[in-house]
């Protein structure tokens, strides 16, 4: 007797030792592939054939290993060859990943998505032979009989999840299965030798009902159907990341394995099981809401990394063990059991219809339904044939109905039906990070989805995910997938300005090649850096897309506003492979400049773009003097990603360096160029027409990029003077897939961190180009842009002191003057932009002289506007202004240029910009001049964003101290009255917006609780006791230059 219960000791222990072996296989495959390949749908078909055919390969060539030969000798010859075969391959795995990969572009290019996946199947060939040998490793230690195979691959899962090692340790991902597979080989060796006779071990016959023997692959079709909507379901809900799917993976296996044991069989009974998991699965519709509540409030109040991420893997792998349950439970009936080979087509099969069906723009809730009617109808017919149907009688008042067990598993996916769920808003509500803000000031939670402008424009099912482009303040429009930004554009940038982080890559690269005539653009789901590269004088544009949905959305959006759309451009041409597909095509051949905008790296999508093989695969479509720039947005992260990217780069480029644009977004930099990481003449290139009409859409002058700060990663008394470079992240290490979202959940200021860490070691771009005139250039407008922002920000409304600003700067700081040749002659001649300015005051002069005089002063007004298409601080901005005045001088000759004008002064400023009558002028404006924009749903978008706007404008008056109490009252009432008179519109335009009337009212709520309330509090309770203290002088006081500073046309001033 007790040598039976340690003979079936050992067999157990040889499975669990064996299947975990396998399973951390099987994770060093997906991790490295996913890593190396990424997570579009063609890549994840081609993960899972190659997995498919892995596991038929092993069922089949199962049957002919010499088993009969390990009951004769002590030796188990099959398992050590294996072990030996496995141990390498798994240490050479990257390797051979990443040249079928580049064997697979050359031989049949990557021209269209058919072709980027025959490419992929390349290395799905070495995924299939790794799980092949993995599956006859596991033959070779325990023959698989009966429905045991079932519980193998579920230990396995355990397997996958020992990866999380990773987490706390920077191992090799290699290591981790060679010490499993060592581990199981040297277990399975030491019981055999210590052993006389295992060969005749009994095995207890399972009891087996008669089952079809389709019911199976309908069930794991079924389940690779709910796999595809679920996975859609809850990226709406939880950041899927690499932790959370491994974590989540082995949570799953020891429930599955705990739920389909034969004590609980026993206790809840086989249908009873079944019947609860579609339930669970079908009530996800009703408790979406709740879910993303809950979701909600642990990203809100929850500190812990640890916790958040656990929490994610628990709700994702509670969904996985429902669906995965009525699957395992017939599988565990099966007679003739196929080993897994069966099971695991069966998946792919409905994977792969779950991922076009979806891609093609099934609702992931009808994908839910079908799914759970296949396990249905699996049910039904097994428990029919099975004779084992249960008669349930369920009295009503004074009738008695009867409903069978195989009838009411039909039923269930019917639940579905009683719940519906909005996505889109749900998940960009709580992926927001105004969302946040919103919580941190204390606003109700009914109220935080309308404390921004924000309207619901577009929706869009692609691939890759749910799109959805959400118009912001002004003409911003946001770009979100399964409610995470991928950027955002502004489709009209002479109303209002394009986000800086949004194109700089593009400049930054361009400007920093000599003569770029070949651009690759990687990603840039936006379209707004592709925008940007076809306005410089480049010859081809290469852009590498992700998903066709989102490129319909970029040329309605982001590229429909162009003369010629970018997408109709003779000189672009756009793909929609894969990132690192197309870079292992030399057909593309090599480019001047490589623009990656690249998703968030702690995210299954992004992982796979910062590492060496990435960067290594860019390198090979550039050349030695080519310029490689990529956008890595660090929100929430701190400096050590930063110095490990850089690290990694290090192993490719010979410069490395990056440069902080806005909080929170870093370009990462590198070239091999001979004249080093700054190109000396970016100075001059900035400089360009063309380059400064682009920086000007951002609301920056070029001086402002020009002392950008930079880390150079190869300065010998920089970043890593003192400290070692962090290992190079690679698909061969996993550290940096699962220890980032830790780093990226811990709270602390992510911002102070990366001061302290950087700080020391950065230098302005400035200081890498040698000494010249640009650099006294570079200076004098910075001085005028300090005095433009002091004057927007320390004294609102009153934007007239730049006048005596200007004039002075320019009679103090002149430029040298320039020597040109007349009638043989050299003559020295103002600069040319000391020229624009003084010629400015005499157009300002001439017109506000005719507009005074009630001469005719349009021609004068028109002459004003070259110098706002010129950008010159201190100049431009306030040209606005002026012309502004003029139209009210003149009786407003030109309401619509007047309103443009007006929406300048609003929107291309600073964020401390405390002015609100610009704002209030504006809202009144249109208010009374609704044709001024004729789609009632753009008047609504409008409108709402001036509210808004005027609701930051007080906020920065928080700490100012006003000259005049009267006049402050005069605007409190004023912006009351504008707000209300807008509120009345915008609800009389609400329908046509597609907003509803509750969501109205939440947002008129919100503008009463955070502009309206506490203005009149602080009317009431702060002004009227001021105005009473207050001297006459200073209740009528006025802005003491508001006065012109007129120059002749026949005057000089003298600059030089």
């Amino acid at each position: 007797m007790f040598a039976f219960l340690r003979n079936n000791c050992e067999i157990v222990l040889n499975r669990v030792f064996a299947a975990m072996a396998a399973g951390t296989i099987v994770a060093q495959l997906a991790i490295g592939w996913l890593s190396l390949c990424g997570t579009s749908p063609i890549s994840i078909t081609a993960l899972m054939i190659g997995f498919t055919v892995g596991v038929t390969a092993a069922r089949w060539l199962g049957d002919f290993l010499p088993v009969h030969l390990v009951r004769r000798n002590r030796i188990n010859g099959p398992a050590l060859a294996l072990t030996l075969a496995l141990l390498p391959l798994s240490w050479l795995l990257p390797e051979l990943l990443s040249s079928t990969l580049l064997a697979g572009c050359e031989t049949v290019g990557t021209g269209s998505s058919f072709q980027a996946m025959l490419a992929l199947l390349f290395p799905s060939v070495i995924v299939a032979t790794m799980t092949a040998l993995a599956g006859l490793f596991f033959q070779s230690i325990t023959p698989v009989a009966g429905g045991t195979w079932i519980r193998s691959f579920l230990t396995g899962g355990i397997g996958f999840s020992l990866t999380t090692l990773l987490c706390l340790f920077a191992w090799p991902l290699a290591l981790i299965p060679t010490c499993t597979v060592l581990a199981a080989f040297a277990f399975y060796t030491v019981l055999k030798l210590s052993t006389a006779n295992t060969a005749n071990t009994p095995k207890t016959p399972r009891t087996t009902e008669n089952s079809p023997d389709w019911l199976v692959p309908l069930h794991f079709t079924a389940v690779g159907i709910l796999s595809v909507a679920v996975a859609q379901i809850m990226n709406h809900l939880v950041t899927i990341t690499v932790p959370v799917l491994v974590i989540a993976a082995g949570i799953t296996s020891v429930a599955s394995l705990t739920l389909s044991s034969a004590a609980a069989e026993r206790l809840l009974r086989v249908k009873g099981m079944n019947a609860i998991a579609l339930c669970m699965l079908a009530l996800l519709p009703v408790l979406f809401g709740l879910l993303a509540e809950v979701n909600l409030h642990i990203s809100s109040v929850n500190s812990s990394p640890v916790l958040t991420i656990l929490f994610q893997a628990t709700e994702c792998a509670f969904l996985a063990t429902a669906l995965l349950m009525p699957a395992i439970l017939v599988s565990r009936q099966e007679i003739r059991p196929s080993g897994g080979r069966v099971e695991i087509q069966a998946i792919t099969l409905g994977m792969a219809f779950g991922l076009v069906s979806i891609g093609r723009g099934l609702s992931p809730m009808l994908a839910l339904t079908l799914g759970l009617l296949l396990h249905a109808l699996g049910l039904f017919f097994q428990i029919r044939s099975a004779n084992s149907d249960t008669v349930w009688h369920l009295q009503i008042k004074q009738r008695t109905f009867e409903m069978r067990a195989s009838t009411l598993m039909l039923l269930i996916p019917l639940l579905t039906l009683l719940g519906s769920f909005d996505t889109v808003r749900t998940s960009s509500l709580i992926f927001s990070p105004r969302t946040q803000a919103a919580i941190e000031r204390g606003v109700d939670q009914e109220l935080i989805p309308q404390s921004d402008a924000n309207r619901l424009m577009k929706t869009a099912t692609g691939p890759t995910g749910e799109f959805s482009v959400w118009k912001r303040a002004g003409n911003v429009v946001e770009f979100l997938r399964n409610g995470v930004s991928l950027g955002k554009v502004s489709t009209n940038t002479n109303l209002s300005p394009q986000p800086a982080e949004e194109i700089l890559p593009a400049i930054m690269a361009l400007v920093s090649h000599p003569k770029p005539s070949r651009v690759l653009v990687l990603g840039d789901d936006t379209g707004a850096c592709l925008r940007s590269c076809s306005h410089f004088p480049v010859q081809e544009i290469v852009a590498i897309r992700s998903d066709v949905s989102l490129t319909d959305l970029a040329h309605e959006f982001t590229w429909g506003s162009q003369d010629i759309p970018v997408d109709k451009d003779e000189r672009v041409r756009i793909l929609h492979v894969p990132q690192i597909v197309a870079l292992k095509d030399r057909s593309l051949k090599s480019f001047d400049v490589v623009v990656a905008s690249a998703d968030t790296a702690q995210r299954l999508s992004g992982i796979g773009q910062y590492t060496v093989e990435f960067y290594a695969a860019a390198r090979l479509r550039m050349n030695s003097e080519s310029v490689f720039c990529q956008r890595f947005r660090q929100h929430e992260l701190g400096p050590e990603p930063v110095k490990q990217t850089m690290a990694t780069m290090l192993q490719v480029f010979s410069h490395v360096g990056v440069v902080q644009t806005v909080p929170g977004e870093i370009l990462l930099f590198a070239t091999d160029s001979s004249s080093g990481l700054v190109n000396p003449e970016i100075l001059s290139r900035l400089q360009r027409e063309h380059v400064q009409q682009e920086i000007a859409t951002t609301g920056w002058d070029w001086s402002q990029v020009a002392v950008l700060p930079l880390v150079d990663a190869r300065d010998p008394i920089g970043i890593f003077n003192r400290e070692l470079p962090p290992k190079a992240i690679s698909i061969s290490h996993g550290g940096f897939a699962m220890q980032l979202p830790f780093n990226t959940a811990k709270a602390g200021s992510r911002s102070e961190e990366i001061r302290v860490a950087f700080g020391p070691h950065q230098i302005q771009l400035l200081a890498k180009i040698p000494e010249g005139d640009d650099h006294a250039e570079v200076q004098r407008r910075l001085n005028a842009l300090t005095q433009q922002q002091e004057i927007l920000a320390g004294m609102p409304d009153q934007p007239w002191t730049y006048r005596k600003s200007l004039r002075m700067e320019m009679q103090r700081s002149p430029r040298p003057p320039q020597e040109i040749i007349q009638a043989g002659h050299i003559v020295k001649t103002s600069h040319p932009l000391d020229v624009f300015g003084r010629d400015y005051f005499v157009a300002l002069g001439d017109a506000l002289t005719a507009a005074t005089q009630q001469l005719p002063a349009n021609d004068k007004i028109a002459e004003l506007e070259r110098f706002t298409s010129s950008p010159e601080p201190l100049l431009s901005h306030f040209a606005h202004y002026e012309i502004v005045r003029l139209h009210e001088l003149t009786n407003h000759p030109d309401p619509a240029s007047e309103f443009q004008h007006r929406l300048h002064t609003v929107f291309f400023t600073t964020s401390t910009d405390a002015s609100v009558r610009p704002v209030m002028a504006a809202i009144e404006q249109l208010v009374h001049q609704p044709e001024l924009v004729k789609a009632d749903a753009d008047r609504y978008d409008m409108l709402n964003s001036l509210v808004q706007k005027l609701i930051e404008r007080w906020e920065a008056r928080t700490n100012w101290e006003p000259k005049s109490a009267v006049r402050v009252q005069h605007d409190v009432d004023q912006s009351i009255r504008v707000t209300n008179l807008a509120l009345d519109q915008m609800e009389q335009q609400a329908k046509a917006a597609n907003v509803s009337q509750a969501d109205f009212l939440c947002r008129r709520r919100y503008i009463n609780a955070a502009l309206i309330g506490p203005l009149r509090d602080y009317r009431d309770q702060v002004l009227s006791h001021r105005i009473k203290s207050e001297k006459p002088a200073e209740n009528d006081s006025e802005d003491p230059n508001d006065t012109p500073l007129l120059l002749n046309p026949d005057s000089d001033l003298s600059t030089n």
